[in-house]
């Protein structure tokens, strides 16, 4: 959230393993993240070595590669989820996506638990 100052975000980050961030893949979504996080680091709000960039919705065609976006979070980048029509069709239905996951965002979870060390 953008409400940096929220009591509940704030304890939320303090007493945080790990935080992770999800972004859109393109530059302005990166620069206005790492903004916040600079600020929220320099403050002592929370601590830069927990923060976790990761990709979503992730389209390889259009968004940003891997390396620049590696670049740009300072070596923070864990991985991307790709978009998914499935997920969007099922956005408002009873149906959970999750029981109902494309072959391809179950590889790319899967890889992204494992190199965050909790799988």
């Amino acid at each position: 959230s953008s409400l940096i100052y929220d009591a509940f975000t704030c304890l939320g980050l303090f007493a945080a393993d790990m935080i992770l961030v999800p972004l859109s893949a393109d530059l302005a979504a990166f620069r206005s993240a790492n903004r916040l996080l600079g600020y929220m680091i320099a403050r002592q709000i929370c601590d830069g070595d927990k923060i976790k960039y990761i990709a979503y919705p992730y389209r390889a065609k259009w968004d940003l590669s891997w390396g620049t976006m590696d670049e740009l979070c300072g070596g923070r980048f864990y991985g991307c989820i790709t978009q998914s029509d499935r997920r969007q069709a099922l956005k408002n239905e009873k149906k959970a996506y999750a029981m109902h996951i494309n072959q391809q965002n179950r590889q790319e979870y899967k890889a992204l638990a494992q190199r965050l060390g909790i799988y």
